[in-house]
């Protein structure tokens, strides 16, 4: 008890525990590995504790109980280097628990505990900061290797991530919660994030196209009243001042994103939305003719084929944005780049059966 909370004043600790109706002489916590089946491929995120712990130790067991032997994983993905997560590297004679498997882990990671961590600052015991310090010395004896296309081992399983990475925590990279509806928010998430950046080069003139009008359209209503302040006015939305400024603000910034093609997916959401919105708050009262803007200088002024007539910018923007939702923006792209670059940095390829391995819905089950 004492080494798991060595930094918690004696008396606060035994409140806490009794306000919570926790046993005051033990700490019980689960040591879970998660097993990925995709194709061919039996993928094992972490090893476990292994003998860490008179109550751990059980994970070859555990997947003999599911039809599955050390031979069979093919790859293992150690998220961070803390006891509990690699303990099962290794079985008992120093050998490597899964002799089939390919071992990787990030490239921070590795370089951090192999690089004789300073852990005189934390809040451990001396037992704690023995524990965590053997990391390295672990690593110099099994074939786990830092992830990357320079890697010995080569590139074992690839994992659609987001968010910061810190050594020894893996929360904020693959933000998963086990709440109900959370995998369904987590794909969407990791979709919006991860656009495909294979399409044609061409798709740069459709960038150039929606970007261009977004962004010069933010200017004009910053530099003409009628096109921003008034207009909005005019059409009853509240505040009208915030309401001109903030969508100035965002079609000039949102246009500039588009245009050097970078949160292509997370800008061209919020697009759409308000592209949609100016259709229904301009167009319904034009087919009715009692739009409160000025009416067309020609014919039709009113009606249907007044709204068509109308219409067509938004029409345009609107299909032109859902392309690039759905598309991405194309090899020529800020996007394109900083995949790129993250992928030679950290665990990139896609294992053989050529599917991404989609940690959220695993993590539901």
């Amino acid at each position: 008890m004492e080494w798991i909370f060595s930094n918690a004043p004696k008396e606060q600790l035994e409140d806490s525990l009794r306000n919570h109706d926790l046993p005051m002489n033990q700490v019980v916590t689960p040591y879970t590995c998660l097993l990925v089946k995709a194709g061919k491929q039996k993928v094992l995120i972490d090893t476990g504790a292994d003998g860490l712990a008179p109550t751990s130790g059980d994970l070859l067991k555990q997947l003999q109980a599911e039809g599955i032997t050390p031979e069979e994983i093919t790859a293992v993905v150690l998220t961070h280097a803390h006891p509990d997560h690699i303990g099962g590297v290794l079985d008992a004679n120093r050998h490597p628990s899964f002799p089939n498997a390919r071992y990787v882990m990030s490239r921070i990671e590795w370089n951090f505990w192999t690089s004789d961590p300073n852990l005189s600052g934390t809040g451990m015991n001396d037992h704690v900061k023995e524990l965590m310090s053997s990391t390295g010395c672990l690593f110099s004896t099994t074939p786990v290797r830092p992830a990357g296309r320079s890697s010995p081992c080569g590139i074992a399983i690839a994992l659609k991530v987001s968010g910061a990475y810190f050594p020894g925590n893996i929360f904020r990279l693959f933000q998963l919660y086990a709440v109900k509806g959370a995998a369904e928010m987590n794909k969407f998430l990791l979709w919006l994030v991860n656009p495909p950046t294979d399409g044609p080069k061409s798709a740069l003139l459709l960038r150039l196209m929606a970007g261009g009008v977004f962004f010069w359209e933010g200017l004009l209503k910053f530099v003409y009243v009628n096109q921003g302040v008034g207009r909005f006015t005019k059409l009853g939305i509240p505040s009208p001042q915030f309401a001109a400024a903030f969508i100035g603000y965002l079609e000039i910034f949102g246009g500039l994103l588009l245009l050097t093609g970078l949160m292509t997916r997370l800008i061209a959401v919020p697009f759409i939305a308000e592209m949609i919105v100016a259709v229904l708050s301009t167009k319904i009262s034009l087919y009715l003719g009692t739009s409160p803007l000025p009416l067309p200088p020609a014919l039709p002024q009113v009606g249907f084929w007044a709204v068509l007539h109308e219409i067509r910018s938004d029409y345009a923007q609107i299909l032109t944005v859902t392309f690039l939702l759905i598309n991405g923006p194309g090899k020529w792209s800020l996007d394109a780049v900083l995949l790129s670059n993250w992928k030679q940095g950290g665990v990139s390829d896609r294992v053989p059966s050529g599917r991404w391995l989609d940690l959220s819905a695993a993590a539901h089950r």
